[in-house]
C-alpha cells in the first residue's frame, strides 16, 4: 500500500458501540470503502477466539446499519464486513470499480444481513474470505452481482492470521452462510481460489432459488446446492435512462 490517496478508508468502524448507521455517502477514490474491525491483533487472536468467538460473547459493532451507499474506484474491497457483525444489516449499496466489491472478510460471529446491493464492474465480485466458525451466520440475499464467477472461496484452507491453534479447530468453509434469492450476471456459479499444491475446500455454505446467466455446476450439485436455482437465464440491458434491468429466462 502506498501513503496517500489509495492508503485511506472510506469508513472504518473500529470497536464501535450499538447502533451505528452509515448511511446516503458517496465514496470515491479510496483504499477501502466500509470495512469492520474488533481491534485483535496476531498474538491476540486464538485466545480472543477461545475465551469470546467460540462462548459466544461480542462486544462490538452491534447493530451497525450500512445502507444506500455509493462507491467507486476502491484500489482494494469496497464492502468488507469481517470480525463480530452481531444484527448487522448492509444493504441498498451500489459498487462499481473495485478491487473487490465485497470481500466478507472472517466473519466470527452474527446474526449478519447482506441485501439489496448492486455488484458491478470490479475486479472481484462477491468473495467469501478464509474459513469462519459456526457462529457467524450470515444471510446474503436479494442482490445483484455482475462478475464472471457468483460465487468466490478465496483462501478458505486458512485462518486469521494463519494462526495454528484456530487452524486445528476452526471448521472449514463457511458452514453458517446462507445465499439465496440473488441474481448473478456470471459465466461460472462459483469458483475456489486456492494457492498450488493446497487441496480445495468443498464448498459448504446453504444456497438456493439464486438465477445465474452461466450454466449449473457439478461441484454445486455435490453440494446439494442450488437445486431450486435458476441456471441460463438471459440478461437483457436496456437504456440506463430508462432506469431498468431485466433478466429474461425462457424456462
Amino acid at each position: 500500500k502506498k501513503y496517500g490517496t489509495y492508503d485511506k478508508f472510506g469508513v472504518a468502524v473500529d470497536r464501535t458501540g450499538a447502533d451505528n448507521e452509515i448511511a446516503g455517502n458517496y465514496i470515491y477514490n479510496v483504499w477501502n470503502g466500509v470495512t469492520t474491525d474488533d481491534g485483535v491483533g496476531k498474538k491476540d487472536i486464538a485466545e480472543h477466539y477461545r475465551n469470546q468467538v467460540f462462548k459466544g460473547i461480542s462486544e462490538f459493532n452491534h447493530g451497525l446499519k450500512v445502507h444506500d451507499n455509493r462507491i467507486d474506484l476502491t484500489m482494494d474491497d469496497a464492502l468488507e464486513p469481517g470480525s463480530d457483525l452481531v444484527n448487522n444489516q448492509w444493504y441498498g449499496n451500489v459498487v462499481t470499480r473495485a478491487r473487490c466489491a465485497t470481500r466478507f472478510k472472517t466473519i466470527s460471529r452474527g446474526p449478519f444481513f447482506y441485501y439489496g446491493n448492486v455488484l458491478l464492474d470490479s475486479s472481484d465480485g462477491l468473495r467469501l474470505y478464509k474459513t469462519s466458525p459456526a457462529t457467524a451466520n450470515v444471510y446474503i440475499f436479494n442482490n445483484v452481482v455482475k462478475f464472471p464467477t457468483a460465487v468466490v472461496y478465496h483462501n478458505m484452507d486458512s485462518v486469521p492470521w494463519d494462526d495454528p491453534w484456530l487452524k486445528a479447530n476452526l471448521p472449514k468453509g463457511t458452514p453458517e452462510f446462507w445465499i439465496y434469492n440473488n441474481a448473478f450476471v456470471c459465466r461460472v456459479p462459483f469458483h475456489n481460489n486456492i494457492s498450488p499444491g493446497v487441496p480445495a475446500v468443498k464448498p459448504n455454505y446453504h444456497g438456493d432459488f439464486n438465477l445465474f446467466t452461466s450454466p449449473s455446476d457439478s461441484e454445486l450439485r455435490a453440494a446439494g446446492i442450488g437445486r431450486h436455482s435458476l441456471f441460463d437465464a438471459q440478461p437483457i440491458f436496456v437504456d440506463p435512462a430508462d432506469g431498468d434491468f431485466h433478466i429474461r429466462s425462457d424456462s
